[in-house]
């Protein structure tokens, strides 16, 4: 019903309002409790702030006084260290457990700070045990040196008691006196010997001879202290010494004096009762005359006896007492050197005379070695110019002439100069004022006649070696001569070199004899006017007049010598470059099968024979490049291939030709190339005049000194013949190759107006060149 519901709505509103109370007074106890809890806990959280803070702080005054008396112990000195750790120990044992959460940490600072204290404790005390030890080693030291300067002052002591000898000499004899100076000089000399001993001692210990650093408190530099008062003792032994040294050889001289006056006295004494037989004490008339024989063995003359007698004997006494002794004695030495001194003017007068007859012989000499060197003198003008005017033979006949008369001369002027000298040391005394004036002539002419001997020889030596240059010289033109005219002969019958080998050897042997080559020129064409053979730098004659009838008659004209010796400071000039007209006949004679076969055995070395190889060297032909052209495979320029390009300064070897080329008109030759050995034909110069190839090319020029030797490999120092300086001009013998084992290019060349041949650097790398080609 209505009502009910009213009813349940009421019971459910009050009932509502009552849990809703119910809560709110539900929610106020709980707030309550809530806020008191809260006070609590704030209460409770202060106590316990405050309780940790007195507890840090206990813990923190707990550390601060373990860390006290732990610095206690970092800073305690040796003898407190063991006190001050143990109160550590105690420290830590009682409070340790009240540091609290700094535990780790305070355990960790002290055993840190024990061990590092312990660690210096045990430093300092090693320290302390060396400083003794460095003490006591010292303190030995100087005991040591104690003993040496002991000895050396117990030396000074010695020296002061021998040199005490020496204050009252008067009874010392000259054995005395030496006897006791030598004791005194050994004992000096042991003195210094112990004095050295001490420096030699100090100044091998001085740096362990020292106080032990660093000073304890209240030490004092006893060790320094000591040093120096014994280095003070040592300096006054060498003082003490020395005075006593130099005091003792002042008092050695005068007891010396005195020793040797009393040994004369006594001696003068003991040679007076010698012959002194009277009672009286005197020596008489007889007496004085057995005094004279017995001690100079001689006789006193009446006369220096009566002068004795008048002047040193007392009036009314018989004879000379000892007090007159000495008297006498001056008077028989007067009258003896005046024996002596008549007897020295009678030797210097025989003297004299010898002297003046050695001075007359030697004059004499002179006069005659004045002759020779004259004779000398006409030789050596006789020598002037003959150069180019007479024959070589001729000249070495001259020169082994004036060889002869220079060596009569130097023998001649060396027993003259020998003669002077000695002369000139027996000069002593009167002979010097006498004959030094004539002495001094003799030795001026002497060094002069040297002179003009030096000069002669001198000249003698130019002259020699200008027949030797004019020899080589006429020797190279003959030659040049005689290959003129087999190349000559070769071009007339268009002869290869093999074939020409072949006109020497018929029966195909391979070697050529000296007859072969001799009976070639009995029928060889030798009207070579018109053939230009001669190399560009050869020094030829003067081929240009008139023409000639074959190249023998060149070879006997005018040859021209070219004297390359150094001028000289005299006027005789014997091998000036002049140009003179020779004697035919001289060429002529040397022109003969002697000459030809004396020639052969020039170009074979000696030999019996002459192999191929080498007479295809020797009359072989070069040309040198001087404008780039090109090898052909044929002669014909029309229709030959190149074989390749010929560059500038490379040289060729002519193996055939010149030979006219009909198509073009030109000279041409077949050529070895000797760069790369390839062969071809190249013209030497243009149909419009342009020079391709020049002769030469076989002649090379020294441009970086190097050393010419035996072989082509030289194994040491004795394979080496002779230095090449710069500018040497060289023919080549041997084309220039690669020695393997070197590795560097080497060529067999003859020096040029010589008969030197050998081997040859002529390059090491492309950068260093020594020989080049002219």
């Amino acid at each position: 019903s209505k009502k009910n519901i009213e009813e349940n709505k009421f019971k459910l509103a009050e009932d509502l309002k009552r849990r809703k109370q119910e809560a709110i007074e539900k929610r106020a106890e709980e707030v309550k409790k809530a806020r008191e809890a809260a006070l609590k806990k704030i209460e409770d959280d202060k106590l316990a702030k405050v309780a940790a803070k007195e507890r840090k702080l206990k813990e923190q005054q707990t550390a601060i006084a373990l860390r006290k008396v732990a610095k206690k112990v970092r800073m305690a000195k040796p003898q407190e260290f063991e006190e001050a750790k143990a109160e550590l120990d105690e420290a830590m044992a009682k409070d340790f457990e009240n540091c609290g959460g700094q535990k780790e940490l305070i355990k960790t600072e002290i055993d840190k700070i024990v061990e590092q204290a312990s660690a210096r404790y045990e430093t300092i005390k090693l320290q302390r045990q060396a400083q003794i030890e460095k003490k006591e080693a010292a303190v030995k030291l100087c005991n040591e040196l104690e003993g040496l300067i002991e000895a050396a002052e117990s030396a000074v002591v010695k020296l002061k008691e021998s040199a005490a000898f020496f204050e009252d000499g008067s009874e010392l004899s000259v054995a005395d006196v030496e006897k006791i100076t030598q004791v005194i000089q050994e004992g000096f000399l042991e003195r210094g010997v112990r004095t050295q001993a001490c420096n030699d001692f100090y100044l091998k210990h001085k740096r362990d001879m020292k106080d032990p650093t660093p000073l304890q408190p209240g030490q004092t530099l006893e060790i320094k202290e000591r040093s120096e008062k014994m280095r003070a003792r040592i300096k006054e032994c060498t003082v003490a010494s020395q005075a006593t040294f130099k005091a003792a050889q002042d008092a050695k001289d005068k007891a010396l004096r005195q020793a040797w006056a009393l040994d004369k006295q006594q001696e003068i004494t003991g040679i007076f009762t010698k012959y002194c037989n009277t009672f009286e004490n005197i020596l008489t008339r007889s007496e004085v005359e057995k005094f004279t024989q017995g001690e100079y063995n001689c006789t006193v003359p009446e006369k220096v006896l009566d002068n004795i007698f008048d002047n040193h004997v007392e009036e009314g006494a018989k004879g000379v007492n000892v007090k007159d002794f000495h008297y006498m004695k001056a008077a028989i030495g007067i009258a003896r050197e005046r024996e002596r001194d008549a007897k020295r003017r009678k030797d210097l007068e025989k003297a004299k005379e010898d002297t003046k007859a050695s001075i007359a012989e030697m004059e004499s000499a002179v006069g005659n070695a004045s002759k020779v060197l004259s004779s000398v003198d006409r030789q050596v003008l006789r020598l002037v110019g003959k150069v180019s005017t007479v024959p070589v033979t001729h000249m070495l006949k001259l020169a082994d002439k004036t060889d002869e008369m220079v060596a009569e001369a130097k023998s001649v002027v060396g027993s003259i100069t020998q003669k002077v000298k000695a002369l000139k040391d027996s000069l002593t005394g009167g002979l010097r004022e006498a004959f030094a004036p004539a002495a001094m002539k003799l030795e001026k002419e002497s060094k002069l006649f040297e002179i003009r001997v030096v000069q002669a020889e001198k000249f003698a030596v130019r002259f020699r070696e200008s027949a030797s240059k004019k020899q080589v010289a006429e020797a190279e033109k003959f030659r040049i001569a005689v290959l003129k005219i087999i190349r000559y002969n070769q071009r007339l019958k268009s002869l290869n070199v093999d074939d020409l080998f072949d006109v020497f050897d018929p029966e195909g042997t391979g070697f050529m004899t000296s007859d072969a080559f001799v009976k070639f020129f009995e029928t060889a064409d030798t009207n070579v006017e018109s053939f230009d053979d001669e190399p560009d730098d050869v020094d030829d004659a003067d081929s240009g007049a008139g023409g000639k009838e074959d190249d023998l008659a060149d070879a006997k004209t005018k040859i021209k010598v070219q004297d390359e010796t150094e001028d000289d400071d005299d006027d005789l000039d014997i091998a000036g470059e002049e140009e003179a007209e020779g004697d035919a006949a001289d060429l002529g004679d040397e022109f003969s099968p002697t000459a030809l076969a004396r020639l052969f055995s020039v170009l074979a070395a000696g030999e019996r024979n002459l192999p191929k190889d080498d007479f295809l060297r020797i009359i072989r032909v070069f040309y040198k490049c001087v404008k780039e052209t090109i090898a052909t495979d044929i002669l014909s320029l029309k229709d030959g291939k190149p074989v390749r390009r010929v560059e500038v300064n490379e040289v060729v070897e002519v193996l055939e030709g010149p030979i006219k080329d009909d198509s073009f008109g030109v000279m041409r030759v077949r050529a070895r190339l000797l760069k790369d050995s390839a062969e071809g034909w190249t013209s030497i110069a243009g149909n419009r005049g342009t020079v391709f190839l020049k002769r030469g090319g076989n002649m090379y020029k020294v441009v970086k000194e190097t050393f010419m030797s035996r072989d082509i490999q030289p194994d040491d120092d004795e394979s080496l013949m002779k230095k090449l300086a710069v500018g040497t001009v060289l023919e080549m013998h041997e084309v220039p190759r690669l020695d393997a084992a070197s590795g560097f290019t080497r060529m067999k060349a003859k020096v040029k107006g010589e008969a030197t041949v050998g081997w040859v650097t002529t390059m090491e790398n492309p950068k260093k060149v020594f020989v080049q080609v002219l």
